[in-house]
């Protein structure tokens, strides 16, 4: 597998990597990983504020100690239901498995199996469609 990380206003280097010669990032849009994922996550209703915590605890703990962790969006579902949607960027897949082997995860893992009624994981490639920073 081939991954192309494409990082906005990055200057030439991205804009190469976009495809383009012209030396500055013209491109809107371009391959961000090919290591993503959305987990739908339903909760018992009897945990949802747990889960709440513990989630949004492993997604700040994985943005701030794991470079190769791009991206960590926690979704509460509207109106309040016991339902997580997680979108998860990594810059490959090898950063995803050192996710997977990290304390925080491991913890937020063993502790919320209790706690989830239905788990399901779709993994994707991304291309990031995003207003100039």
């Amino acid at each position: 597998m081939v991954f192309k990380v494409v990082k906005p206003n990055a200057g030439a280097n991205a804009a190469s990597h976009a495809g383009s010669n012209s030396g500055t990032m013209e491109r809107k849009e371009g391959i961000v990983s090919e290591h993503a994922l959305w987990v739908d996550f339903e909760i018992k209703p009897e945990h949802v504020e747990t889960f709440r915590v513990a989630v949004l605890r492993n997604a700040r703990a994985s943005v701030a100690d794991e470079p190769g962790c791009l991206r960590f969006d926690v979704l509460d579902a509207l109106p309040r239901a016991p339902r997580f949607f997680l979108y998860e960027i990594y810059v490959d897949e090898a950063a995803f498995q050192a996710h997977l082997a990290t304390p925080h995860f491991k913890i937020f893992d063993t502790a919320s199996a209790p706690w989830i009624a239905r788990k399901a994981v779709q993994f994707a490639s991304v291309t990031q469609i995003a207003k100039p920073a």
